[in-house]
């Protein structure tokens, strides 16, 4: 059986509910090449040293974009509408905000054109900030996968809402075969295909409480909408709370 969900329930409550650490290995390597800008800043003799600092910082941010990029098999996105490289992509899942992207950005150019002045050393500090609040954005994605979400209405913290639907994804898995199940009130259920759910289970959920007067389902099968709709089930991921 195939049901179609509203989309309006991208605006409950996302939460990340399971995930795995196994895949960190190298989530702190960036730090180093920034220890060595920041040394470079606080030590150097000549302002074309700065130049080293720019390397450092540029190295700094492409260990964890390579990283990100694998482990999150962004990849494998690309068939959908978002940017193609990796910056882009995070600023489209509103991991890193546009300022922070001008500003590594702005690291990256000076790489690329090596024969300009390295910036004067206010500059280069600024950069050093930037390149710090970048890898503490990304810190918590590069060390914990998560593997599944919910979207919780009328979110409550330390209660449990009772229209929930959780959305198990994972980019272990390419972002493949997304599974879906909740508990739903039928005024959910659309006539359009925004959230397409196969249903394996579709049944009514009988209510001891009188004072429940809408009916309610429990529901789980493959989730099987359009791009447009996926793109929102990844961008939720990542903008989900980590409670794991």
């Amino acid at each position: 059986m195939k049901i179609n969900i509203n989309s309006e329930i991208f605006s409950w409550k996302p939460i990340k509910d399971r995930g795995t650490y196994e895949n960190q290995e190298g989530w702190d390597t960036p730090y180093k090449y920034l220890d060595l800008a920041q040394h470079i800043a606080l030590a150097h003799t000549d302002p074309f040293q700065l130049i080293d600092l720019i390397s450092n910082l540029n190295r700094s941010i492409d260990h964890r974009l390579k990283k990100l990029s694998h482990d999150y098999a962004l990849k494998k996105l690309n068939h959908l509408d978002i940017p193609k490289d990796t910056l882009g992509k995070l600023e489209k899942f509103k991991i890193i905000r546009p300022t922070m992207l001008e500003a590594i950005n702005s690291i990256r150019n000076r790489i690329e054109h090596s024969f300009h002045a390295p910036p004067p050393l206010a500059r280069c500090q600024e950069l050093i900030d930037f390149t710090w609040y970048f890898l503490k954005s990304t810190d918590d994605i590069c060390r914990l996968i998560a593997e599944s979400y919910t979207l919780n209405h009328n979110y409550i913290p330390g209660m449990d809402s009772d229209l929930w639907i959780e959305f198990s994804i994972s980019p272990l898995s390419d972002w493949k075969d997304i599974k879906a199940r909740g508990v739903i009130e039928p005024s959910l259920l659309s006539a359009t295909e925004d959230v397409s759910i196969e249903c394996e289970i579709f049944d009514k959920i009988e209510s001891k409480e009188k004072s429940q007067i809408e009916q309610r389902f429990y529901f789980s099968g493959n989730y099987t909408a359009k791009n447009t709709a996926t793109l929102k089930v990844i961008q939720t991921y990542f903008i989900a709370d980590s409670h794991i």
